[in-house]
């Protein structure tokens, strides 16, 4: 099989490729209108496909040393949310503190799947909610010239 995808390395790449795939098709899947719904639509889906493949979520997606192919799908999946948000994801404080959310929410979830799922889903996306909240007043400190009014009140 090696051969097929030229090394070990080629099996891995392909094998990231289609979990990758798979993410962002969980997290685009549901598409309501209104911004809020839409916000926690995606970070339901993530958590869902996660949930239903907890080896590949630690492993590959939640794991440490993340792999560029996730570290890509990160940066687009922030620059979706800003956007949802009505904020520039170019801007500084936007972007470390996007970053920032998404560390903590990356942590919350593995936690949440080694502990065997001790809360339900939607407390973990209202949680996720309170924590881009709380980003979002930060960015606000770091850069006081920037309006989160709007973005606030999507969450």
């Amino acid at each position: 099989m090696s051969h097929h995808f030229q090394g070990k390395q080629g099996a891995y790449v392909a094998a990231v490729a289609k979990v990758y795939e798979q993410l962002r098709e969980a997290e685009e899947a549901e598409q309501p209108t209104a911004v809020p719904d839409r916000i926690r639509a995606r970070f339901r889906g993530l958590v869902t496909f996660l949930s239903a493949h907890p080896d590949r979520a630690l492993n590959l997606v939640l794991a440490g040393g993340r792999d560029e192919v996730f570290a890509d799908l990160r940066g687009r999946n922030l620059r979706v949310l800003a956007g949802l948000l009505g904020l520039d994801p170019d801007r500084p404080a936007v972007a470390a503190t996007l970053r920032s959310f998404a560390d903590g929410a990356e942590r919350l979830t593995a936690d949440w799947l080694r502990a065997d799922r001790p809360f339900g889903l939607d407390a973990l996306v209202e949680a996720f909610c309170a924590l881009l909240a709380g980003a979002l007043r930060g960015a606000r400190e770091l850069d006081p010239a920037l309006d989160v009014t709007n973005a606030l009140a999507h969450l």
